[in-house]
């Protein structure tokens, strides 16, 4: 039996992969992401730095990344980025309302925000991260390295 399928995406195949394009969020940003949030108190340790484009794989619109995590209803702190430049914002999205469908334990939600482009999350397989217990040393990207002081790690927000 097949999975039904969600707009905007099919199964997980090698055709759907995260795009991964990366950028670096500047330091203007890291305040900016906390102070649109001012009910939610953080840390600039709580905002991501070095981003790599969670969509589906594109070919023209922009790049986009979870900067912050603030866990409430209202959305995440997205920012988006053109190829060859810097992200020039932040801003408050809401996140994606869909899901698998699956039952149970096996239903899992779109990590994305509300009317992104391309597949959901759960559709789109990351090429250079295939163990989701990644980070990992067999991991081929170096954006997903746990050294923190490797060339292209990635900083996570610090969960509080």
């Amino acid at each position: 039996m097949s999975r039904p399928l969600t707009p905007g995406g099919g199964p997980a195949t090698p055709e759907r992969y995260v795009c991964g394009a990366v950028a670096a969020l500047p330091l203007r940003l890291v305040s900016l992401a906390l102070e649109i949030t001012p009910g939610e108190r953080g840390h600039p340790l709580d905002v991501a730095t070095r981003l790599r484009c969670v969509l589906e794989r594109h070919t023209d619109g922009p790049h986009s990344d979870l900067v912050r995590e603030v866990g409430r209803s209202a959305g995440e702190v997205w920012t988006q980025w053109e190829d060859g430049g810097p992200p020039e914002y932040v801003c408050l999205l809401p996140d994606c309302p869909a899901d698998n469908g699956e039952p149970g334990g096996a239903n899992e939600a779109c990590t994305l925000y509300e009317g992104h482009s391309g597949a959901h999350s759960y559709h789109c397989a990351d090429a250079a991260c295939p163990d989701a217990a990644c980070p990992d040393a067999a991991c081929a990207d170096p954006a997903c390295a746990d050294d923190e002081d490797a060339p292209g790690t990635r900083t996570e927000p610090v969960p509080r």
